[in-house]
């Protein structure tokens, strides 16, 4: 008899990201831990946005992909640690 292995639970929920708008600002949409926050393309600054708000304001336009939305959520850690590892390898 064949089963099927359970489900890998996740320690905390993955980061879920769309581009979009807040009224006339253009951006990126970041869901996390039930917090909605915007990130706006001309300031890079980073608000959060009540739900009553994003229901008059808001627009999702398409999903970021998962890898870029980490990056967001971990605030570009990923890439900070590979251009280490280039230094090192270069020297």
């Amino acid at each position: 008899m064949t089963t099927i292995a359970n489900a890998i639970t996740t320690r905390k929920p993955l980061p879920r990201a769309w581009y979009g708008w807040l009224g006339e600002e253009h951006g990126t949409w970041l869901l996390v831990d039930n917090t909605l926050n915007f990130l706006d393309d001309a300031t890079q600054v980073w608000q959060t946005v009540e739900l009553a708000d994003f229901r008059l304001w808001g627009l999702l336009n398409g999903e970021v992909s998962l890898s870029e939305a980490q990056a967001l959520a971990d605030g570009d850690r990923v890439y900070k640690c590979s251009q280490t590892q280039q230094t090192r390898r270069a020297a």
